[in-house]
């Protein structure tokens, strides 16, 4: 687990981590070399792009580092906000399974072979 820390303030806004390792049981039927990624955020720092930049800099890490090309989020199809973000990182979605807790998730899948110019900063 990874803390989402604004700059300025220093102050935690939310939490990231990756669910697992590349390639668990749970993906293998819809993206067996995937690695989930999962994201919160307090209420008062929502809508502000700091899980996106989170999730974008997580995905950079893998890419760089451990060469991982295949990223998936799981998103309850009322989260408006968070299938906003998915699709603005160029996320598409590739199925659905019932969370045990969360209920109906869609899986979304992003693939990258070379990272994105519009991503190089």
């Amino acid at each position: 687990m990874r803390a989402i820390v604004l700059r300025e303030s220093q102050t935690m806004c939310g939490h990231i981590n990756f669910h697992s390792c590349p390639g668990p049981d749970d993906l293998r039927e819809i993206a067996a070399d995937g690695v989930e990624l999962g994201y919160s955020e307090g209420e008062a720092f929502r809508r502000q792009d700091y899980a996106k930049e989170a999730v974008f800099t997580l995905m950079k890490w893998a890419f760089e580092h451990h060469q991982q090309h295949c990223f998936i989020l799981s998103i309850r199809p009322d989260n408006v906000a968070s299938l906003a973000m998915a699709r603005s990182l160029g996320f598409s979605e590739i199925g659905a399974h019932v969370d045990e807790e969360d209920g109906l998730e869609l899986y979304f899948e992003r693939r990258i072979s070379h990272w994105p110019e519009e991503w190089r900063s």
